[in-house]
């Protein structure tokens, strides 16, 4: 029994406890019962049933996987690895045609949740890049077909079929046609302008307003040699562009508020951002740049070009190192054009 004042366990029944001295007078001790029969005949019937409701679940899975079995055409099952091309037509079939069952409806499911999201991305006005997105979800097919390659083997090491690089070769063929037709089908139109163009955000459409506003999908080319001109726009990179002021042998010079090229002023409102409001929001690398000194010129080597860079520095640029040349705006539909020395003319 244990003392009911310091809670220690006093062997025996003495009339006082040994550790505090308090008076154990009345105090009993408990008698623990072994369990009786009942309960442990409740505890067994209990994991008889676990364990018989979890066959009859899987008896009822393997009757369902046998009558979609039994719909798949003979032609399709003759073929080797009839699995991966299940899970290539269903992610998840796969799966549960080689009786992985909770591994196929999670893959399902995933799968599900996953097309909800592109979807619902697709149905904002300003959806982020589709091709991210497309990209996580062919991750997830493609481990997915992998998979069931790998559980088809173990399953059946006996049974003739491919080799694995040929295998992995039309997972890699089916994943791309999976992708492009579930580009097309969500997103529709947009989703070739994204794979064909770069959509305009952030500072660089301020810059060029009217020519370009945020939101535009622009047509970029690449630069075959000699074809490009004076006034072209072209990407530097992933995010800014800008105007080619000059070309081989041209020399650009600052007088003042004034870009000349050869000594004479350049056509249209070139001019360099001399200042800038600091309270006003700007990018880090236009507070970043500085001002090209006035009389100061540059002159263009071969293979560059000269450009005013962020609207304050007169320097050059190697061509081949650009990604491309804008050669129109592809969506909206109201604002298409193409683009000649940078000047809009219509599609």
């Amino acid at each position: 029994m244990n003392c009911p004042s310091c809670l220690q366990e006093v062997p025996g029944q003495p009339a006082r406890c040994p550790f505090c001295q308090a008076s154990l007078h009345g105090v009993r001790p408990a008698i623990v019962e072994p369990p009786r029969a009942r309960d442990r005949d409740v505890q067994e019937e209990a994991v008889l049933r676990a364990r018989r409701a979890e066959q009859d679940a899987r008896g009822a899975l393997d009757g369902l996987a046998e009558r979609v079995r039994q719909r798949i055409p003979l032609s399709l099952r003759r073929l080797p690895h009839g699995e991966v091309w299940l899970s290539v037509l269903v992610p998840g079939l796969g799966h549960l045609a080689l009786g992985l069952y909770w591994a196929g409806l999670l893959i399902m499911a995933g799968a599900a949740l996953m097309l909800w999201m592109l979807v619902s991305l697709a149905m904002e006005p300003t959806r982020p890049d589709t091709t991210w997105h497309l990209f996580w979800f062919g991750l997830m097919l493609g481990l997915c077909h992998s998979h069931v390659m790998i559980a088809s083997r173990r399953k059946y090491p006996d049974q003739p079929g491919w080799s694995t690089r040929t295998v992995s070769g039309l997972i890699v063929i089916a994943l791309f046609a999976q992708l492009n037709l579930l580009g097309w089908a969500i997103y529709g139109r947009e989703y070739q302008l994204d794979l064909r163009g770069v959509r305009l955000t952030g500072y660089a459409a301020g810059y060029f307003k009217p020519v370009l506003q945020g939101g535009d999908v622009l047509e970029v080319n690449p630069i075959r040699p000699g074809t490009l001109e004076r006034g072209d726009l072209v990407m530097l990179d992933q995010f800014s562009l800008d105007r080619v002021l000059g070309l081989e042998g041209d020399v650009l010079t600052r007088s003042g508020s004034e870009i000349l090229r050869n000594g004479q002023p350049l056509p249209g409102s070139q001019q360099p951002v001399l200042g800038f409001n600091p309270g006003r929001e700007i990018p880090y690398q236009l507070s970043q740049t500085p001002v090209t000194p006035d009389q100061s010129s540059i002159t263009v080597g071969p293979g560059k070009l000269g450009l005013l860079f962020w609207g304050r520095h007169l320097r050059t640029y190697n061509i081949a190192s650009l990604p491309g040349r804008i050669d129109g705006v592809l969506h909206p539909a109201e604002r298409a054009c193409r683009f000649v020395r940078g000047v809009r003319t219509n599609r």
